[in-house]
């Protein structure tokens, strides 16, 4: 004896039917009718007669996950900014003291303040202060 199926099997079975319903496969009342059958349906072996005539089709790939590397979360390499701001200072006749208050304000922006504040993160979810 078959073991009975649930709804989740009948939601994926659901979602197969759709997916030929979409690829032109079947037309709306086939797919009206199979779609009754799928949740009268009890067994496996039931879901399967329903989709004996239709082609498997292979899940599609996962998109792959973005590996950032560590400890680089720079978008723009320091010492590019520290020769920017050598060649303005260089370029412009600006008071040294506006040169310090947007250092100042460069180094209180949100994104490095919580990375200074929280420490660094180990892959097991613990803070640790220590860059050794």
């Amino acid at each position: 004896m078959e073991p009975r199926i649930g709804d989740a099997e009948r939601d994926v079975a659901t979602a197969r039917l759709g997916d030929h319903f979409a690829a032109g496969r079947l037309d709306h009342e086939e797919y009206d009718e199979r779609l009754d059958a799928i949740w009268s349906a009890r067994t496996k072996g039931d879901l399967d007669q329903l989709f004996w005539d239709l082609p498997v089709v292979a899940a599609p790939r996962p998109a792959p996950a973005v590996v950032r590397p560590r400890g680089r979360d720079w978008r723009i390499p320091m010492w590019m900014l520290v020769v920017g701001a050598v060649l303005l200072v260089a370029a412009l006749d600006v008071p040294w003291w506006v040169w310090l208050i947007g250092l100042v304000v460069f180094l209180k922006r949100p994104w490095a303040r919580g990375r200074r504040m929280h420490g660094i993160h180990d892959h097991d979810g613990r803070t640790s202060r220590s860059c050794a």
